[in-house]
């Protein structure tokens, strides 16, 4: 989970110092000072004074303008704006600004000088939020860039090919990309300088940037909708950086940063390890990774399985009532999977193989061991499989099914074990965060925690009220856009050594 920029320690950009954006003219390789044209923002009806870099060089360099954008803050305009193609950026709280940038290099020079975008960090010892700018399909082509991408560059991995007269404009310039290129979450930085970070995050709306899977139908809104809808993820979960699930991994690297500064022994300051971090990545246990997985060539004693249910309510047992309504709607109000997280023991460290262990609950890891011999009500599904059949034999399972057996009376006797003895619970600011943002998304529903919701069939003629126990899709869809929850996929499991099932640790969303 390392960043893939050269430094992970530099401070963040768009503070609006004066020393800062001449420090960005010059490392931008151009002589003389730099001009810079007065634009327009508006917020709730109030002009405000931004300005913009153009293409030329000028006798003297304006820094007035510079000033009143950080004068209410570091990021006096939010972590994001969504521009559109008349040059109109949209931010949170209803702000516009006038974005005159007609090239990549352009926006990402006035992003960073002049937009007063970005978030801080979550950790102090973290990084703030790089800005991000949302592009729709007008402003991307005003930029230069494809609408869609499709053909040979879709057949690459959904990003511009090195010949793209972007791609060029952007070296010549003297930014760069990261390794992924340009697609539809493109990075585009320097080289830090000194301790000032220069880099910004570009999402192109009609490259799939918000993929529905994740995202639902945010891509479909107007841009001030839009800006609306990412403020609220962003202020209450973090700045969005790709997909949903790239969020969530993204989110606990910000929570608990991998690196600290600290002074050595001449008193130099120096980077140190973060403790109870995640400083490298390890690899998973065999019967932990996918058949495909490099660490599972070979082997062929089972493999991990615990996935959730897959339970549906017999439709014989609907009464009159309900079958006669269109639509319902599930609330995950306890939000079981994420409260998994809560004090939830994880792994630090690689997987070590012991040969008939003591099974030890406190212990996160994989255990062979036969639960076959349990008895259990028929009625109820068998919690050893995710299919509710009985076991059948031995197989492999995580710490916390081991222990729940143990729970219910069964003698455990692991076979073997992959364990991890250097633990911690890592999730715990990752569940306090999104928890916060969980009650503060239910609250916007109208849904106190406790509650339930019902739906009701709402007459043609009639908009239905979002209340508790009472709510129609026209309410629910915005509100839900606002949060759409990480959710780790088993990547997170093999990077981590989170020794329980992805869903044992993911939102239910």
């Amino acid at each position: 989970m390392g960043h893939p920029l050269p430094s992970a320690r530099a401070p963040r950009p768009g503070t609006g110092r004066t020393g800062d954006t001449r420090s960005r003219a010059e490392g931008s390789g151009r002589t003389g000072a730099t001009r810079r044209t007065r634009g327009r923002a508006r917020r709730d009806g109030q002009a405000l004074d931004v300005a913009a870099p153009a293409r030329k060089t000028a006798p003297a360099p304006t820094t007035t303008a510079t000033k009143s954008a950080a004068a209410s803050g570091k990021h006096a305009h939010g972590p994001l704006l969504v521009l559109d193609g008349d040059g109109t950026a949209y931010g949170v709280g209803g702000i516009m600004l006038n974005c005159p940038a007609t090239t990549v290099p352009e926006l990402v020079e006035w992003t960073l000088s002049d937009a007063g975008i970005g978030a801080e960090r979550l950790h102090r010892h973290g990084r703030d939020s790089d800005p991000l700018v949302v592009l729709t399909e007008a402003a991307a082509v005003r930029l230069g860039l494809p609408a869609r991408l499709e053909g040979a560059e879709a057949r690459r991995g959904l990003r511009l090919p090195d010949d793209h007269p972007v791609v060029k404009q952007i070296g010549k310039a003297k930014w760069q990309l990261t390794k992924r290129g340009f697609g539809p979450w493109a990075r585009v930085y320097r080289p830090a300088q000194g301790n000032q970070r220069l880099c910004v995050q570009l999402a192109i709306v009609s490259w799939d940037a918000l993929d529905s899977r994740a995202w639902s139908d945010a891509g479909d809104l107007p841009a001030p909708e839009l800006a609306r809808v990412l403020g609220v993820y962003a202020e209450r979960v973090l700045t969005p950086r790709g997909s949903t699930a790239v969020c969530g991994l993204e989110l606990m690297t910000a929570l608990r940063p991998p690196t600290r500064a600290a002074k050595d022994e001449t008193g130099t300051w120096v980077s140190q390890a973060n403790s109870g971090a995640l400083i490298a990545a390890v690899d998973p246990a065999p019967p932990e990774a996918p058949a495909e997985h490099p660490v599972a060539q070979g082997w062929d004693r089972g493999f991990l399985d615990e996935e959730a249910y897959q339970w549906v309510r017999d439709p014989q047992l609907l009464d009159d009532a309900e079958c006669l309504l269109d639509f319902a709607v599930g609330l995950d109000i306890n939000t079981a999977f994420l409260a998994a997280a809560a004090r939830l023991t994880v792994g630090l460290s690689g997987p070590e193989h012991v040969v008939r262990p003591q099974f030890d609950k406190k212990i996160p890891g994989s255990w062979l061991v036969d639960l076959s011999a349990i008895e259990l009500d028929p009625r109820l599904p068998s919690p050893f499989t995710p299919s509710g059949q009985r076991p059948t034999g031995p197989a492999w399972y995580a710490t916390p099914t081991v222990a729940y057996a143990e729970e219910l009376g069964a003698d455990v006797r692991p076979l073997e074990a992959f364990l991890r003895f250097d633990t911690g619970a890592y999730l715990d600011p990752w569940y306090d965060r999104l928890k916060a943002a969980y009650l503060a998304t239910m609250a916007d529903l109208g849904v106190g925690v406790g509650q339930g919701v019902v739906v009701h069939r709402p007459n043609l003629d009639e908009t239905p009220d979002l209340i508790p126990f009472r709510a129609g899709p026209a309410q629910l869809a915005p509100c839900a856009r606002r949060l759409r929850p990480p959710r780790p996929q088993r990547a997170v499991c093999e990077l981590m050594s989170v020794m329980v099932s992805p869903e044992r640790v993911a939102l239910g969303v």
